[in-house]
């Protein structure tokens, strides 16, 4: 749209003129295309085992349906075949891994029904358990449980001989007894406080301070190209849609669930949970009180803040090296 006007006219003030007209423009922002990831925000260290666990379903593999669990302070593994995904056959599974590990503080998992069933939720309330969930469509939010999984089926793709549970119990053998490349430790050491038949002894110190420092080193590499995105209460974005019809819909953060998570009021009035990287700014147009004339206020925390056009005064000057000649008129000189 520049470049087409640039031919053809110029006023001051053009190239922000366009710009923010584009921007105001709500068929051209309901469907463009996602922001840049959001910068890396490295879970917290639980600084006690099974405090904090990540659960996810697997399958079907090989027929086979796998829940699997995932404690986020040793990083230990455990993968149950189960007949089905209900919130029975899940809650069953669960009662089993806590008499043997105790009850965890919070369990994190993704939407689906066999978590976010009532009878999911009563399980967890009456044992005193947390449960939080992942926004919508945005599985990396629960990347440790996501990461189990791809540990598991890629195991399982390697590992051709026995049968299925065989196979399974030599992958989680595997790995519970190799260190773990963010804590240094086998998650065996770090869960039952000794290891399983290894000669390996990489203990360390101060292992908080390596974890710290291998999440920020990921954090520094993650976050090379990516620019720091916060909205408060009232913000106008668009919030991404997943149903039929456009692909960004209008409305206003109503409230901050976390440094990733909000909720939105849409412009219909419905209400929805979305991730950070669901969410685009949008430009509000309001109305003066004085002239009513309709003007854009600018974002507070715009992703790419528009420069000034520059001045004439400001522009370098530019003198041509050509040598001029006088005109040719009616062909008189040679």
């Amino acid at each position: 749209m520049k470049l087409l006007a640039r031919q053809v006219v110029w006023w001051p003030g053009i190239d922000s003129d366009i710009t923010g007209k584009v921007q105001t423009c709500e068929k051209c922002q309901m469907n463009q295309k996602s922001p840049a990831e959001a910068p890396l925000h490295p879970w917290e260290w639980p600084k006690r085992p099974w405090s904090r666990i990540h659960i996810d379903h697997l399958g079907p593999v090989e027929g086979k349906m796998v829940l699997v669990v995932v404690d986020a302070h040793s990083k230990w593994i455990e993968a149950v075949t189960v007949a089905s995904t209900s919130s029975a056959a899940t809650i069953r599974v669960l009662r089993n891994l806590m008499a043997t590990h105790g009850l965890p503080e919070l369990i994190f998992s993704d939407n689906g029904t066999s978590f976010t069933s009532e009878e999911f939720q009563t399980f967890a309330k009456s044992n005193g358990i947390r449960h939080r969930t992942t926004a919508p469509y945005h599985p990396a939010t629960n990347g440790l449980a996501e990461r189990a999984v791809q540990v598991i089926k890629n195991g399982l793709r390697k590992n051709s001989k026995g049968d299925f549970d065989l196979r399974l119990a030599r992958i989680l053998f595997k790995y519970r007894t190799i260190p773990h490349a963010t804590t240094g430790r086998t998650p065996a050491e770090l869960l039952l406080g000794r290891k399983l038949r290894t000669h390996l002894d990489l203990l360390h110190p101060d292992l908080a301070k390596r974890v710290e420092e291998k999440q920020n080193s990921q954090k520094v590499n993650h976050d090379k190209t990516q620019r720091e995105r916060l909205y408060l209460e009232g913000d106008p974005v668009y919030a991404k849609n997943f149903r039929p019809g456009d692909k960004w819909l209008p409305g206003k953060i109503s409230q901050v669930l976390g440094t990733r998570t909000y909720m939105v009021e849409l412009e219909t009035g419905q209400v929805v949970k979305r991730h950070i990287d669901q969410l685009r700014n949008r430009q509000a147009i309001i109305t003066t009180s004085e002239e009513d004339d309709d003007y854009i206020v600018p974002e507070t925390n715009s992703d790419s803040p528009e420069q000034a056009d520059p001045t004439p005064e400001d522009m370098p000057v530019r003198r041509s090296n050509r040598t001029t000649r006088p005109p040719d008129r009616y062909g008189q000189q040679s």
